[in-house]
């Protein structure tokens, strides 16, 4: 590259654009990173960023933004910073307020790596700080918006409920408005997603919708909204309209699993929010009775709803669904939409293994090549240690009484040791962009 841009020398460009042009294809395409070229920009660049003359005209909402920074602890340093915010705590909540509208504003070296869940009771959030080039561009472009960062983070999220006629896309702009404090939308967003919901027809939009309504639903315990009243209609509205889209979904062919994950959203609601909310058992189970015996429906949904017949105690079994399916192209499929949602119940019940078992054993060799890609995809909803436990309890079925656990042979240092490499392992598949999950 460099002999033929006639450099007598080797540039800093030279190598970049050399190995983009042989190592970096698809990549460059979808306008998506490369880890070789984030690694090569973190080893060719400086350890210094540099600032604006003295006297150089800022915007107002520059100022403002590093004031509040600096008054709070949360200015940008040259090593990155980790921050774990205890929402409970009234001072870290409003810390917690100022991180999200400069994540609004899309200002740069502010990104949440771990929001709260308020569903598992854990109330923190954690953030990485560091210091970027960008910084006070982005400052800069966060002016059209207002000229302090309240002002700012208002004035898009403003505009983003103005022109919004997308549900899912409302009821994020309800969390957002929620994280950061931005209440009085409150009231306008939850009028626009009482008009939204009834005609919404797509069953993934209003499921997604339904997931970030829920996870506000339960955050309002630490957030105190004005108006729950009104956000547990909403909540309940989207919940029966969700129902509503599943009754009617019929036929589907690239959406499967998808909408599996979907039916997931919906039955969880239920389990969270029956009493609360008073939702109708007898509603939801005449659904997924339908359903679950519709054999034109997805293999992925029909899956779906009959681990969550299972998982809800509306079925005491699905072996007669399981054995329904006598084309092997199907299992697989049914077996992902099962275990998505009913994972934990398929690990405690040797019925299911044992008709799984024997279902699989009857398939001839050329059907169970054909069907051996979607079953050893299904099997990736379960951990390392749950694929272990269904291994024994599989080999507990054919040989009884011949499993030896070893759990009682493990030596702690032995236990340490493989999980320091198993750690240093995936930091080093992470580095170079390999998938490990």
């Amino acid at each position: 590259m460099a002999d033929l841009r006639g450099h007598k020398d080797l540039w800093k460009n030279d190598l970049i654009d050399g190995f983009r042009a042989v190592l970096v294809k698809d990549e460059i395409a979808r306008d998506v990173g490369h880890p070789l070229l984030d690694t090569i920009s973190e080893v060719m660049r400086g350890d210094r960023i540099g600032r604006l003359a003295e006297g150089t005209s800022l915007p107002p909402i520059v100022s403002d933004i590093e004031t509040i920074l600096k008054n709070y602890n949360l200015l940008a340093k040259r090593e990155k910073r980790t921050f774990e915010l205890d929402l409970s705590q009234s001072e870290q909540k409003v810390q917690s307020r100022i991180l999200h509208r400069l994540d609004l504003l899309k200002i740069a070296g502010y990104s949440l790596t771990q929001r709260a869940d308020a569903i598992a009771h854990d109330v923190r959030e954690k953030w990485e700080i560091s210091m970027q080039t960008d910084f006070h561009a982005s400052c800069i472009e966060a002016s059209r918006y207002g000229s302090t960062l309240s002002e700012a983070a208002a004035g898009v999220l403003n505009r983003r409920i103005r022109t919004e006629t997308d549900l899912e896309l409302a009821a994020a702009c309800l969390v957002d408005a929620a994280l950061a404090g931005l209440g009085k939308y409150t009231a306008f967003l939850l009028k626009r997603l009482s008009e939204l919901i009834p005609i919404e027809s797509d069953f993934l939009k209003v499921c997604a919708a339904l997931e970030q309504i829920s996870y506000l639903y339960v955050y309002d315990e630490i957030l105190k909204l004005e108006r729950r009243e009104n956000l547990a209609g909403i909540l309940r509205e989207t919940y029966q309209r969700s129902l509503n889209l599943l009754d009617r979904l019929g036929v589907t062919s690239s959406q499967g699993l998808e909408q599996a994950r979907g039916v997931n959203i919906a039955v969880r609601t239920y389990e969270y929010f029956s009493e609360s909310l008073t939702l109708s058992s007898d509603e939801i189970e005449g659904i997924l009775s339908r359903i679950s015996t519709d054999s034109e429906i997805d293999p992925f949904v029909r899956g779906a709803v009959c681990g969550a017949r299972w998982r809800l105690n509306f079925a005491d079994t699905i072996v007669d669904e399981l054995n329904s399916f006598y084309d092997p192209g199907k299992l697989g499929d049914f077996l992902s939409g099962l275990f998505l949602t009913a994972r934990e119940t398929v690990q405690r019940n040797k019925n299911l293994l044992t008709a799984l078992n024997d279902r699989i054993s009857d398939l001839s060799y050329t059907e169970f090549l054909e069907a051996l890609p979607a079953i050893h995809t299904a099997f990736t909803f379960f951990t390392p240690r749950e694929k272990h436990n269904i291994g024994l309890s599989l080999f507990e079925i054919l040989r009884p009484g011949t499993v030896e656990t070893f759990s009682n042979r493990e030596d702690p240092k032995t236990v340490l040791r493989a999980m320091e490499f198993e750690r240093i392992l995936f930091d080093a598949a992470f580095r170079y962009g390999i998938r490990t999950n």
